[in-house]
């Protein structure tokens, strides 16, 4: 049983590694607005906003350039967000994990499609 169990875990693990390199790659490409050529150009690798806090601050950042972004990611981190909700973008990177903010992002690139990056 406990085999069973300690297998289960590494493919749960594995699952969501799948599932934050996918968040990565949509918040790279569909929000940012990259190329997969152009992505796999870097030599610093694909940012990973999903699990780090630092990128996802960054791309929080980002998103607050454009004011239709920025009302959008306001408003369905407002949904997800304790209530509350009264400290802004401080509040949300403290309180939210980075993937939930990925996820947000996403949102917002379906509405308000890329950011135009200075």
């Amino acid at each position: 049983m406990a085999l069973n169990s300690a297998n289960e875990h590494r493919e749960s693990e594995s699952s969501y590694g799948r599932y934050c390199e996918d968040l990565n790659w949509g918040v790279v490409q569909r929000l940012l607005g990259f190329s997969e050529r152009e992505i796999d150009g870097w030599p610093w690798g694909l940012p990973e906003f999903s699990t780090d806090r630092r990128h996802a601050a960054g791309l929080v950042n980002w998103i607050w350039l454009s004011e239709p972004h920025r009302k959008s990611f306001d408003r369905h981190m407002a949904e997800r967000m304790p209530k509350p909700h009264h400290g802004g973008i401080a509040e949300t990177l403290v309180v939210c994990i980075p993937s939930l903010i990925c996820e947000v992002a996403l949102i917002v690139a379906e509405e308000c499609g890329p950011i135009a990056l200075p």
